[in-house]
């Protein structure tokens, strides 16, 4: 194997290795008081540091979620709908596939001071 071909092979298990870090996903539910999940949730992946966004999504029309191809790091999941109060979960630490504990909603005005 000659040096050019030793350096793309080196390339390519980098890109792999980076590639395959990322595979972690999150699921989860979200539901109203009664249980119900509800439809069309926003769904925001935060850093728990900092709460910078990561990625994000919306629920299913069964309150489902699921967000892909995250990095390991430390996380939390903000949920946002009209008609109900913002809700976090717990700060949690992903390195593998991970599911939120269900978020329940409580329906609220959004108050401005």
């Amino acid at each position: 194997m000659n040096f050019k071909n030793s350096i793309k092979f080196i390339l390519l298990f980098i890109s792999i290795f980076s590639f395959s870090q990322s595979q972690n996903k999150v699921t989860g539910l979200i539901s109203d008081t009664t249980n119900q999940g509800i439809a069309y949730v926003n769904v925001l992946l935060i850093k728990a540091s900092d709460s910078t966004l990561t990625k994000g999504t919306i629920t299913s029309e069964k309150g489902a979620y699921t967000i892909d191809n995250i990095a390991c790091g430390n996380y939390m999941i903000m949920s946002s709908y009209v008609g109900y109060k913002t809700a976090y979960s717990k700060p949690f630490y992903l390195d593998s596939d991970y599911i939120v504990a269900p978020i329940t909603l409580i329906e609220g005005e959004l108050q401005y001071i």
